[in-house]
């Protein structure tokens, strides 16, 4: 499954129904859940308490060459392509996940993105008029 990076946080989500919906099998009880799949297994059983119970977690370890879903392989890229490769993220935030891909990001400023532009326009005011009859 995905891994999805919160900015800021200590940790990453990972989806149990997003596991599911990709073949992965869950077993379970009181103490831990299990995902398996073709020898592969996800334990979630650290307990953290919250108000309504607990959550069970898991700490893992990287041992693949996958970074949020994109292989890790040396390739030289500008700082628009990463940018838009990445989804789009702030400059910074590309110029880190592309480092932690290994990526060589080439020098230069990201400028202004239209496809950001575009998503980030707010619809100018207009005044209404009413029509006498």
């Amino acid at each position: 499954g995905r891994v999805h990076l919160i900015p800021g946080a200590p940790f990453n989500l990972v989806s149990g129904t997003k596991l599911l919906t990709q073949g992965f099998e869950m077993k379970g009880d009181k103490d831990r859940v299990v995902f398996t799949k073709e020898g592969q297994s996800h334990k979630f059983d650290v307990k953290i308490p919250s108000p309504e119970g607990m959550l069970l977690v898991a700490c893992l370890t990287r041992i693949g060459e996958e970074v949020g879903g994109e292989n890790t392989q040396v390739k030289t890229v500008s700082i628009c392509e990463a940018h838009e490769e990445l989804g789009h993220m702030s400059e910074e935030a590309t110029r880190t996940t592309a480092t932690a891909l290994g990526w060589t990001v080439t020098c230069g400023k990201l400028g202004t993105c239209e496809s950001c532009a575009l998503g980030k326009a707010k619809q100018k005011k207009v005044k209404s008029m009413h029509l006498k009859k």
